[in-house]
């Protein structure tokens, strides 16, 4: 849904403040366009890597098992506190605090397009946070374990069911239906492409499995690519390159359109998510500090 851009004739001065703001300023991030940033489950940290494969630890403290992310308009940085049942939140030079707590088991987050949050939490519920701070239960129907979750183009949340080998679809209102049953195999990390295929990571519900899906708007699916080990978490950068964490390998693959891999960073420590700053819309950047605006006492 497009934002309402209208501006009061005699707007205050902190709303008229926030507009331009939004217009002269671009999402605030302290990286480069394009860094990846990684999970690292192994060792409790959030590593960012250039695309030239530079790495460096984005944050090191109040972690305990983390596992997915995702950033908001206003470039902050999500991260599902796994053993700590808590979401942390991180600015973009790397200042963290506590989000949320009282989450059981955060595994996988999402934001959709107008900013609201959206939690995989325990065995079967996904729980919604508002850019003004009210949670619900989103769906507690249809989900076995979700471990990665994203959203398509028309606000349809997508979510992978670890435990049954299934990706379930919910619309913006939360009615649930099966969007995939086959091709599945412990599916993690999920990703659109700017065509509106999906990407599941198959990580293997008893062995390790080593194959990304990809699945057509209609459900169909078939073998996008070989990967190392154990793949977990996936993203795309601005160029339409995936990029894949391999948990039992400490590495991320990155893959052409075509499905052709290359290795493109090593000396991780079991990697669980990754995620890119996404660009901006021009809406976005004029919703970007009413956003901020809203979120920034949480």
């Amino acid at each position: 849904m497009k934002p309402n851009l209208a501006v009061p004739i005699n707007p205050s001065p902190l709303l008229a403040s926030a507009l331009l703001g939004a217009l002269l300023v671009a999402t605030p991030t302290a990286a480069p366009a394009d860094t990846l940033y990684v999970s690292n489950s192994g060792d409790n940290t959030i590593q960012a890597i250039t695309p030239s494969g530079v790495i460096s630890t984005f944050a090191g403290s109040g972690l305990a098992y983390p596992e997915g992310l995702a950033f908001d308009l206003a470039g902050n940085l999500y991260v599902a506190n796994y053993n700590q049942n808590a979401i942390m939140k991180y600015t973009p030079n790397g200042v963290g605090s506590l989000f949320l707590g009282g989450v059981s088991n955060p595994s996988a987050l999402a934001f959709d397009s107008t900013g609201n949050l959206f939690i995989a939490s325990g065995f079967s519920t996904i729980l919604k946070v508002t850019p003004g701070g009210a949670q619900s239960v989103f769906a507690s129907t249809g989900l076995s374990g979700p471990s990665g979750m994203a959203f398509d183009q028309s606000g349809n949340l997508y979510a992978a069911n670890h435990y049954n080998n299934t990706i379930s679809r919910f619309t913006p209102d939360g009615s649930w239906s099966l969007f995939a049953q086959t091709g599945l195999d412990g599916p993690t990390g999920l990703a659109f492409d700017v065509s509106g295929n999906l990407y599941a990571a198959n990580t293997g519900l008893v062995n390790a499995a080593n194959t990304i899906e990809r699945f057509a708007a209609d459900g169909s699916g078939s073998v996008f690519a070989t990967t190392g080990y154990a793949p977990t978490g996936l993203t795309f950068d601005r160029a339409g390159t995936l990029y894949v964490a391999s948990y039992s390998e400490n590495s991320i693959e990155s893959f052409t359109a075509d499905g052709v891999g290359t290795l493109f960073a090593t000396g991780l420590y079991r990697p669980t998510s990754v995620a890119i700053v996404p660009e901006p819309s021009i809406g976005m950047l004029l919703a970007i500090s009413l956003f901020s605006l809203i979120w920034r006492e949480r």
